[in-house]
């Protein structure tokens, strides 16, 4: 299954395909945006439960992982609101300098392709997250 847009079969690109169709003015094929957004759905829905699983039964760096996960997966989709909010909440769990680093390049790779801003607060590094 492929589509003007050349997402080919990466049928978890459901805001990208979104976006690229009314950015350039191709027909949404809404039967498989529908589609894209159940398979995306889905697989937030595994990442919550892994979350939830280890808040239950396991350790602070383990619910932040899982956290870290859904935020790197909604990134890789290209939904950067649902990705920004998300990052915002690892870096709320973060202590380490160098892992919130890594929070923050992610931040601006989603920035990048989805032409936002990321905003930092103040100088001492509280807030930030991807800005509209």
């Amino acid at each position: 299954m492929t589509c003007e847009c050349g997402l080919g079969s990466h049928a978890d690109l459901a805001p990208l395909y979104q976006y690229l169709c009314t950015e350039l003015g191709w027909p949404l094929d809404s039967a498989r945006l529908t589609a894209m957004q159940e398979v995306n759905a889905g697989k937030v829905a595994e990442l919550e439960l892994k979350r939830k699983d280890a808040e239950e039964n396991l350790g602070e760096t383990e619910v932040r992982d899982a956290m870290l996960a859904k935020a790197e997966f909604l990134g890789s989709v290209c939904d950067r609101e649902a990705a920004g909010k998300a990052y915002d909440e690892v870096e709320k769990k973060t202590a380490s300098g160098g892992n919130r680093v890594d929070l923050l390049l992610s931040q601006i790779r989603c920035a990048c392709v989805g032409g936002r801003e990321v905003g930092r607060g103040d100088a001492g590094g509280e807030g930030g997250g991807c800005e509209e």
